[in-house]
Formats: C-alpha cells, structure tokens, sequence
C-alpha cells in the first residue's frame, strides 16, 4: 500500500508527536539521524544490548512511523511504527525511555496507530512481545474507541511463540498493573526468549469518523 508522504505535528501533554507516512515506494524514509537516535531509545527502553540490526528490523518497512519529541528541549524520547500487510496493521515496534515512560505516551502511540489503521480500512491489529504492559495497553485504547463508539466491539487471540526473541528483552520479568494479564504472560519462557503474537480483531461501526 503507497501512501503520500505525510509529516504531522500535535503537541500532546509534554510532547509533540511528529508522524510520518510511507512514500511512493511504501515504506517510511528514516533518515540517519533518526536510525541512531530510534537505537539509543530502543538501548534506554529494553536491554542495552539490544544490536543496531535488531532496532533496524523493526522500523524498516514501516508504513507508519510516529517520534514523539519532549516539549522542554526537542529530544527524542520515543518513537512507534506499524506495517500495514493485507488486512492487517501491524504494531512492529514502540520504545520509550525510562524518564518518560508512565507519562501516557504509550498510550498516544497506540490511539494514533489504531486510528490511522481504522483510517486505511484495517480491522486486524497484531503485535508480537514479551510484555503484558503492550497487551495491557493496546487493550486500553481499544477500550477508549469502542467507550467513544468508533468502534462496536474487538476480540483477542493469543498464539505463543517459542524462542522468538532469542532471549529475554529486558533487564527484569516485565509486569503490567493487570493482575490477570500477568499470569498469562507468565507462561512464557522468557529464557528461552518466548513471545505472544497477539491479534486483536475489531468489530467496526460502518461510519466512524
């Protein structure tokens, strides 16, 4: 799907979030700037281990892209993409750091991203993790759609991924507020690098907008 070039700015509580939109050729253009800077917050986010190849396989061929800046010195402090592919809006990646995670930034990324992908006609939103915060909060915008009526309903299905990741992605187990989400994720080998490709399925209102 080629998508015209699209750069948009919001400025969202301490942030200003900067989309950007494939070109002709269907996938964002990252410039190098960028590239290094999507590497040191992937490095703050996960496990500083984490390789410049790794980071560049989740943005690359990205049709979406959304960096969000802090207001108080325009540093980049986060970023989150998706692949749109068939019927289906993938989430393949989101970082942010430490300082400013806990902000609700996590959760603009996935509004915007499950808005744009309601936009271009998508009713299947997947991600692959470890980490029961990305259900926990994909699941929570999905609420916020479905509270304000855009949308009349949504499923989840959850197929688990042996040894998808090679290893575990951060420095501790990761944890969600969501007790029962919890346990469920407790059923991977994080060792083992063990993940959740989780599909959540929309029921859309035939005009949302």
């Amino acid at each position: 799907m080629a998508l015209k070039i699209n750069y948009v700015t919001e400025t969202k509580n301490a942030y200003r979030i900067t989309k950007r939109r494939a070109d002709y050729t269907g996938e964002v253009g990252i410039s190098e700037e960028l590239f290094k800077d999507a590497i040191r917050i992937s490095r703050d986010s996960f496990a500083s281990v984490i390789s410049e190849d790794e980071v560049k396989n989740l943005i690359t061929g990205c049709s979406l892209m959304l960096v969000a800046y802090n207001t108080d010195n325009m540093q980049r402090v986060g970023f989150a993409a998706s692949h749109y592919e068939g019927n289906t809006c993938y989430f393949s990646s989101a970082a942010i750091m430490k300082s400013e995670q806990s902000n609700g930034l996590y959760h603009i990324f996935n509004r915007w991203r499950i808005k744009e992908g309601l936009g271009n006609g998508f009713n299947i939103f997947t991600v692959t993790t470890q980490n029961p915060k990305v259900e926990k909060g994909i699941a929570s915008a999905m609420y916020a759609f479905l509270e304000k009526g855009t949308i009349d309903g949504y499923s989840v299905q959850r197929d688990q991924i042996r040894g998808y990741y090679g290893r575990m992605l951060t420095t501790e187990v990761p944890r969600s507020s969501d007790e029962s989400t919890n346990r469920i994720f407790s059923h991977l080998d994080y060792n083992r690098g063990d993940a959740f490709y989780i599909s959540f399925s929309v029921r859309k209102r035939t005009r949302f907008f």
